[in-house]
């Protein structure tokens, strides 16, 4: 008989252990009993794990590589990640469609979960700018930027204080020596900043860490991340290069391959252009300010600042300037034209086929 029980007893604790290993295999990042957090941005998901360190377990509802303007998970899916869910992140409150639809399963019952938008972050030192080209608040990019990460930062140390009371402590230490390092890298980033630099942006999610670093942002291209392309943006921008307005232009990569005509239009007009990876290290974002200076400082030369970088002086650079101009505006018109006489063609031959 106690052969038996002695089996029976390493049976069950055979199985225990099982237990216990599946399900940390199965989780997110953290330990057993720790605080189930769901996100929005590969942004968020870096601040919570510096905060929660091994006390949360963190997931992001956005796949790596997905356009989250565009990104729609089916229902089923989106209620599975978020009804055990704790708390929330979103970049919000109706920033993305997926955070429009989390905000309706919220009012409707469907999950519990404390949500936490930038109305949040707000109240923790965010500050939101106002988009130059519209004047209304500009929800896009303040992850990017340093002081929008600090911000994030205390937020998800308080929210997660909220829910685990215990390790207040812990979740504020970490913190707060993550604010203290964001804040000591812009310091020092700010020193590096080439004087008078004026740049134009090529829409609004590059604002945040632009103004941050001191930047003079003298120009916006397109009023929002859906927009496309106009003929009235290409005059501006046309009529900012020909009144010397603009040293450099700044593009995310994101944009860039969504509107592959916009880079060719500003090197076109010889001003030069930095790509900022904001998709390549969104799982990073502290890199992005020191990353977007460092391209600014390559095309940066001394005593070329506000004459155009890079440029050729005096009379041989306004010739070559007004020459840029000349064929990118001629670029920008024809493309235009044809695009008329192409959807002329479309209508003659609807009407054509309706007869």
């Amino acid at each position: 008989m106690q052969v038996v029980a002695l089996l029976i007893v390493a049976l069950l604790l055979m199985t225990t252990a099982s237990v216990s290993i599946g399900g940390a295999q199965a989780g997110a990042s953290g330990t057993a009993g720790s605080i189930r957090v769901v996100v929005t941005s590969p942004s968020l998901l870096w601040v919570v794990k510096e905060v929660g360190g091994d006390l949360v377990s963190v997931v992001n509802v956005i796949p790596p590589g997905t356009d989250p303007h565009a990104y729609e998970p089916p229902p089923s899916q989106l209620v599975s990640m978020l009804k055990n869910a704790d708390v929330v992140l979103i970049t919000g409150p109706t920033h993305l469609p997926v955070e429009s639809r989390i905000e309706e399963l919220a009012r409707e019952g469907v999950i519990r979960a404390i949500i936490v938008d930038y109305k949040d972050y707000v109240r923790h030192g965010l500050r939101i700018l106002p988009n130059p080209r519209t004047g209304l608040p500009n929800p896009h990019g303040y992850l990017f930027s340093l002081t929008g990460l600090c911000a994030v930062a205390r937020t998800v140390s308080d929210v997660l204080s909220h829910v685990d009371p215990a390790h207040t402590t812990y979740f504020r230490a970490r913190a707060d020596a993550l604010v203290q390092e964001l804040m000591s890298e812009l310091s020092t980033l700010r020193k590096t900043v080439p004087h008078g630099l004026r740049v134009g942006l090529a829409g609004p999610p590059l604002q945040y860490v632009a103004e941050e670093l001191g930047l003079n942002v003298t120009f916006m291209l397109l009023p929002d991340v859906e927009s496309e392309l106009s003929e009235s943006d290409v005059t501006m921008l046309i009529n900012a290069v020909k009144a010397h307005e603009i040293d450099a232009f700044l593009i995310s990569d994101m944009v860039a391959a969504k509107n592959p005509r916009i880079l060719a239009l500003v090197q076109g007009l010889g001003i030069p252009v930095v790509l900022v990876p904001v998709a390549e290290l969104s799982s990073t974002p502290q890199a992005i300010p020191s990353t977007l200076l460092g391209e600014l400082r390559s095309l940066t030369q001394p005593g070329l600042v506000g004459n155009g970088i890079g440029c050729p002086s005096s009379n041989g650079r306004e010739l070559l300037h007004e020459l840029a101009v000349w064929l990118a505006a001629c670029e920008a018109v024809l493309i235009l034209v044809l695009v008329a006489i192409l959807n002329r063609y479309r209508r003659v031959m609807m009407n054509a086929v309706v007869k």
